[in-house]
């Protein structure tokens, strides 16, 4: 594996989620967006991955189906909800960049409502990058790993456990 600012797509979303239910304490949905934006006077189709409280998730589709028609630079996530990428709809869905200056296709774009959720995948980043560094091993869950000792869900669920025996 080398250094890089990338982490998978579906560890990106299913981490943010979980974040966002921790974080708010509701019970979140990821939510796939399809939207037309203007990009360079052209029209083109992107698809937008949004968190939001599951019993919004209606009102965050509509929301964010007003901008069909505008302007890429217009489109805003209303700041109630966590805004993960927004991308060329059909592009291959494998990993989301996190370096704004990158060529690649998805680049992370979390609203600052919900820095704790981009602060997160910035910090497991430069932790991986270290022990690549280092020559250490790096294993394909170690965001998981990295996410539960950050969280402590290890404990809530030793916890539960111990509660039901």
């Amino acid at each position: 594996m080398k250094i890089n600012n990338k982490i998978p797509f579906i560890d990106v979303i299913t981490i943010s989620k979980e974040l966002c239910e921790y974080g708010t304490g509701k019970e979140c949905e990821i939510i796939y967006v399809p939207v037309t934006l203007k990009e360079e006077g052209m029209d083109k189709k992107f698809l937008s991955v949004v968190v939001c409280p599951k019993e919004e998730v209606e009102q965050a589709l509509i929301e964010t189906t007003k901008f069909d028609g505008k302007n890429k630079e217009e489109y805003v996530i209303n700041p109630k909800y966590c805004h993960i990428a927004t991308f060329p709809e059909f592009t291959t869905r494998r990993e989301v960049d996190f370096d704004a200056n990158s060529d690649s296709k998805i680049k992370a774009n979390i609203n600052k409502e919900y820095d704790y959720v981009d602060t997160f995948f910035r910090r497991f980043i430069n932790f991986r990058n270290n022990l690549i560094k280092n020559k250490q091993v790096v294993k394909r869950d170690d965001i998981y790993q990295y996410y539960l000792s950050l969280t402590g869900f290890n404990k809530d669920k030793k916890k539960k456990n111990n509660k039901n025996k």
